[in-house]
C-alpha cells in the first residue's frame, strides 16, 4: 500500500507577519532577503540588519527556527533553506512562502527534503506565471502534492539524506548523492561512529574466511602473471584501478589467454567474491565483484576473499573496510614511502563489526537498488514508495 499524497498546505501553521514601519521605535531587526540563500548549498549565507524605519516594503514574514523557506520567484533555481537557530525570530521576505510543519504531522527535515527534489521544482516551474520575472503564489506551494509516510518512518529517511549531506560537505572524492547514500546508509543503519564506536560482535577478517582452502588469498607472484601475458581479448584480469569505495568499475580491463588463465585456475575470482586491493591509490579499498563482470583472474596485489555465508555479507564488509572504520585500522599497516601497500596477513587481523545477518543483506539490497536508479531521478526517486517503503520498511 502506498503513502497518501497530502498538500503541503495540509501539513503546515500560519505564520505571523508585521510591518516594521508601522514600529519606528522597535529595535533593528535582521532581514532575509531573496539573495540571502546560497542556491547551490541551499542554506542561508547572508543577511542585513534594518532598522524598522527604513524596511523594504518585502520585510513582512517572521520566522522561527525549522521555518523552511521556499523562494516564490525563479522557482527554477530552487531557492530553498531550512530556518536554523541563529535566524529564530527574523524577518523574511514576502518573496519566500514560509512552510511551519505542524510537528505531529510532518517533520520539518523530511518537508526541506521535499522540497529540493526534481518533481517539487519542476512542478513549481510549470506553474510559474511571467515570461522575464516567473513566479509562483504561496497558494501553488502549499498546493502541492507530497507523499507522507508515518512520522517513524519520515525520521528514517531524513536520518539518511542528512547523514549523505554531511558526508557529502565533509569529503570530497564522494562526488555524488549516490555514493553519499551508500556510506550514509551504512553508518544509519549499522549505528557505527566514524571513530570506530559499535555495539555488535568483533570478528577477525580472518574468522570470517571460509574454511576452504584459498578462500583468503592473493594472486601469483609477480613473474607467473606479467604484463607481456597480456593479450586484446580473453580472460579478465581485474587491477587495483578496477577497485573504487564506490564498487567495481569494468574500465581498462586487462586480459590473457584462456591457456594461461588455466595455468593460474586456483586465482580465478567469480561474480559475488569480495576483492580487496593491496596497493595503488587506496590500499585496503573492497568491492565485490558484479554479475556483469564474469570471472576471471586476480593478479598479485589483490586479495579474493570468500567469508562464512552464515556470518558475513560481501556488501556489508565492502561497505565495512571502506568506512573510516575500517580504512582506519587498515592504514596502521601500511608499508612502502613511494609504494604504500599493506600484506595479506596484516589484512587478516582486521577487526570487523559483525550485526545480525538479516541487517547485512537488507544493506545489500538497499545499495542495489540505489546503484539501479538513474542519476537524475535518484533524490526524487527517493521519496516514492519504490524506494522507502519497499527497501527500507
Amino acid at each position: 500500500m502506498s503513502w497518501p499524497k497530502v498538500k503541503i498546505g495540509d501539513l503546515v501553521e500560519s505564520i505571523s507577519k508585521w510591518n516594521p514601519k508601522a514600529s519606528p521605535s522597535a529595535p533593528p531587526f535582521t532581514y532575509i532577503d531573496l539573495s540571502s540563500i546560497d542556491k547551490e548549498r541551499k542554506l542561508i549565507h547572508e543577511v542585513v540588519t534594518v532598522q524598522p524605519s527604513e524596511a523594504p516594503s518585502r520585510a513582512r514574514q517572521l520566522v522561527q527556527e525549522n521555518d523552511v523557506l521556499v523562494s516564490t520567484v525563479r522557482p527554477n533555481l530552487n531557492g530553498v533553506a531550512m530556518i536554523g537557530p541563529e535566524y529564530d525570530g527574523a524577518t523574511a521576505s514576502t518573496g519566500y512562502c514560509v512552510l511551519r510543519p505542524i510537528p505531529e504531522k510532518i517533520l520539518p527535515s523530511f518537508l526541506f527534503h521535499w522540497v529540493k527534489t526534481s518533481h517539487f521544482i519542476s512542478e513549481m516551474t510549470r506553474n510559474s506565471t511571467g515570461a522575464n520575472y516567473p513566479a509562483v503564489s504561496d497558494k501553488t506551494v502549499k498546493q502541492y502534492l507530497l507523499s507522507l509516510p508515518p512520522i517513524d518512518e519520515q525520521k528514517r529517511i531524513t536520518n539518511i539524506l542528512d547523514k549523505a549531506n554531511e558526508i557529502r560537505n565533509d569529503m570530497k572524492p564522494i562526488a555524488n548523492l549516490r555514493d553519499s547514500l551508500v556510506i550514509s546508509t551504512f553508518y544509519a543503519m549499522f549505528n557505527i561512529t566514524k571513530d570506530g564506536k559499535y555495539d555488535w560482535p568483533s570478528y577477525t577478517l580472518n574468522e570470517l574466511v571460509l574454511p576452504v582452502k584459498g578462500s583468503m588469498r592473493d594472486g601469483p607472484f609477480g613473474s607467473n602473471l606479467k604484463s607481456s601475458d597480456f593479450v586484446e581479448h580473453g580472460v579478465k584480469v581485474i587491477r587495483t584501478q578496477n577497485l573504487k569505495k564506490t564498487g567495481y568499475v569494468d574500465q581498462n580491463v586487462a586480459y590473457i589467454s584462456s591457456e594461461k588463465a588455466e595455468e593460474l585456475a586456483k586465482y580465478e575470482f567469480e561474480p559475488g567474491d569480495l576483492v580487496i586491493a593491496k596497493l595503488g591509490k587506496y590500499p585496503g579499498v573492497a568491492a565485490v565483484i558484479p554479475e556483469s563482470c564474469g570471472s576471471g583472474i586476480i593478479p598479485a596485489d589483490i586479495v579474493r576473499f570468500r567469508g562464512k555465508p552464515e556470518l558475513i555479507n560481501h556488501y556489508y564488509l565492502a561497505a565495512f573496510l571502506n568506512s573510516a572504520v575500517g580504512t582506519r585500522q587498515i592504514s596502521r599497516h601500511f608499508r612502502g614511502s613511494t609504494r604504500t601497500r599493506v600484506n595479506l596477513t596484516a589484512l587478516r587481523e582486521i577487526q570487523i563489526a559483525v550485526p545480525p545477518l538479516e541487517l547485512q543483506e537488507e544493506f545489500e539490497r538497499i545499495v542495489n537498488h540505489v546503484k539501479a536508479i538513474p542519476s537524475g531521478q535518484l533524490l526524487s526517486n527517493l521519496f516514492s514508495k519504490s524506494i522507502y517503503q519497499e527497501i527500507l520498511i
